[in-house]
């Protein structure tokens, strides 16, 4: 079973029965509360931020039940870019309406629709809170099933859940708890030879004048000996372009505010390099990746069985990439974390050069790792962590979910 569904795990048939809500329990996970009735049991480990509450009987592998409903609530900041995406991606399941409204002043996504496992249809409705102010950028999803298709009768206990559940506005930043940010200077790449062009964002600039202004500076220089330096003209986030030095060394961006020497933010260390001392051979250059994905295999150097859920069954996991054109030797690694921030495996790469290939560049560069299955299945359950490393540059990191089933 590879479906979205089981982030939960054991997700879930259900049959419905009728309550009372004056024999409801209250009920809390986290900053979300809701009534449920007293019966319902919980559920055991859903390999994600959450609890899980049925009402019913489990199979006798118990990954699922056969009978009853199900009620689950998700707590997670990656809520968005996996569940979300999985469950609309998924060809077993079918969306019969999906639209976003506010309810209790939070913004929130419906779905509403059937999936199926083996022969059995259920219906499913979600909720999804993006929470979009919250500091910690967690998000909260309530997720019920149940097997009940009847038009009259369909999913009546899990509605009643849904409208007792509360989300605490105490969470939400407001006008009156709003936390000052900080301005900030962020750089995509930070080494450039000499003279080449150097692009910077920034933001939350205070913008109170049209003269906050960002200067380059010679790492460990005073406040007041930039190398050059531009105004925000205004703007509180934007782009700037610098050249960068013709000496080379170590330098830094500065952000000020109102023409004076009080900084505010300073940026990543930025390299220029000496590329006349430099070996030709070991020039230093960007490689950018122009494609990438998790998958099951790689045939004819292109992926196949492309997705981001693996689970035992599966035998191997792919991490597969494509780099745009390049001229110099490199060497590329691969690190996988396990879901507690360990290294699990490192894998090497040698990145030929384009002169060892009889030409002046190479294009398109095809290259993968892979973990057989067999030899995480012990290992802990979750989401985990790809990092791809060039000359010991981080590129690219990218998460992956394996589960039991």
């Amino acid at each position: 079973m590879k479906k979205w569904i089981l982030f939960t795990v054991f997700l879930i048939l259900a049959g419905l029965l009728c309550f009372s809500q004056e024999t409801w329990n209250q009920n809390e996970y986290e900053f979300v509360k809701w009534r449920m009735p007293n019966d319902w049991e919980e559920m055991g480990d859903i390999y994600l931020p959450g609890k899980g509450y049925y009402n019913g009987v489990l199979s006798e592998e118990g990954d699922f039940i056969e009978q009853g409903s199900m009620f689950a609530v998700l707590i997670d900041e990656r809520l968005s870019s996996a569940l979300i995406p999985e469950m609309k991606s998924d060809q077993g399941t079918t969306l019969k309406e999906e639209y976003s409204d506010i309810d209790n002043g939070l913004k929130r996504n419906v779905y509403e629709g059937e999936i199926t496992m083996g022969n059995t249809t259920m219906g499913f409705f979600m909720w999804h809170f993006p929470l979009e102010n919250r500091t910690d950028e967690r998000e909260a999803a309530l997720l019920g099933v149940s097997s009940e298709q009847d038009s009259d009768g369909y999913m009546k206990t899990l509605r009643e859940i849904f409208s007792t559940v509360v989300i605490e506005a105490s969470v939400q930043k407001t006008e009156k708890t709003m936390i000052p940010v900080k301005p900030e200077i962020n750089l995509e790449y930070a080494v450039f030879n000499p003279g080449e062009q150097i692009e910077l964002d920034f933001q939350d600039a205070p913008a109170k004048t049209e003269q906050d202004w960002i200067g380059l500076f010679r790492l460990g220089a005073s406040d007041e000996a930039y190398h050059s330096w531009q105004y925000l003209n205004g703007r509180e986030d934007g782009q700037l372009t610098f050249k960068a030095p013709e000496d080379p060394g170590y330098y830094t961006f500065r952000l000020f505010e109102n023409n004076s020497y009080n900084s505010l933010a300073e940026s990543e260390v930025v390299t220029v390099l000496d590329v006349v001392t430099e070996d030709t051979n070991k020039e230093e250059e960007i490689i950018y990746i122009s494609s990438f994905d998790f998958c099951t295999g790689v045939e004819d150097n292109m992926p196949f069985g492309i997705k981001n859920l693996f689970s035992v069954e599966d035998s191997r996991i792919y991490f597969w990439l494509m780099l745009d054109s390049y001229r110099c030797a490199h060497t590329a690694v691969w690190e996988w974390c396990t879901p507690d921030g360990e290294v699990f495996d490192t894998v090497v790469v040698d990145l030929p050069s384009a002169e060892s290939r009889g030409g002046e560049i190479l294009e398109d560069m095809t290259l993968w790792s892979w973990l057989p299955v067999s030899a995480i299945e012990n290992e802990e359950k979750g989401i985990w962590l790809v990092k791809f490393f060039i000359d010991d540059r981080l590129i690219l990191a990218r998460q992956f979910i394996f589960l039991e089933e």
